[in-house]
Parts: structure tokens; C-alpha cells; sequence
């Protein structure tokens, strides 16, 4: 069979398999692509003969597989965004508080302790 005379759901099974790849590699700016060709799939899948029950749970999984993995990316990136944050926020400083509740700076913005020889 040539790509253009591949079966819908063998092409939505393909392009699943390639939206796996490019969420596991990062690239989620190709991902909008792949959504709409997702889409346009999927229409044609429902226009045409219906595929066979195992075909459809093959699908199914594929597709639960990649929300999970899409999940668990936007996860890694909510908290790698954290990391820095707390990061940059170490880079300036930290503060510290008295037994009378006075800030005392301690690090970049902090006063300079003078040196002695």
C-alpha cells in the first residue's frame, strides 16, 4: 500500500506514533500541526468504513498514551519553571529574621561585611 493509499486509521495510527516522538523530543511547536492533521484524520476515519474493533482500541491506547505523555511533559516543564524560579530568587539573595523579627540580608543584595587583615 503507498502513503496515498493508506487507510485512514493506518495513517492516524502513524501520526499518533509521530506525535509521541515529537512530545517525547520536546518539539511542541510541531505538535499544532500534528493536532490538525490529528483532526482531519479523524474526520476521514469517521466519514469512511468503520475499522474493526481491535484497530479502534489500538488507536484508543495510542491516543490515551499520548495525553498521559503530554501531561507528565507539561508537569516536567511546570516544575523545571519552578526550579528556576527558586533559582533566581537564591541568585539575589536570602533573607533572614531576628528573634525580633528584623530582616538581616544575607547574599548579592545583601550589605558587604567588611574584611579585615
Amino acid at each position: 500500500m503507498t502513503k496515498s493509499e493508506m487507510s485512514a486509521d493506518c495513517a492516524l495510527e502513524t501520526l499518533l506514533d509521530a506525535e509521541l516522538d515529537a512530545i517525547r523530543r520536546g518539539e511542541l511547536s510541531a505538535l499544532e500541526d500534528l493536532s490538525t492533521r490529528t483532526e482531519n484524520l479523524l474526520e476521514s476515519l469517521i466519514a469512511g468504513p468503520m475499522p474493526d474493533a481491535g484497530t479502534l482500541e489500538r488507536l484508543r491506547t495510542k491516543a490515551r498514551r499520548n495525553a498521559a505523555t503530554l501531561v507528565a511533559a507539561s508537569r516536567g516543564v511546570r516544575a523545571a519553571r519552578r526550579r528556576l524560579a527558586e533559582l533566581f530568587q537564591a541568585a539575589e539573595g536570602l533573607d533572614t529574621y531576628d528573634a525580633s523579627g528584623r530582616r538581616n540580608g544575607l547574599g548579592a543584595n545583601a550589605t558587604k561585611v567588611e574584611r579585615r587583615a
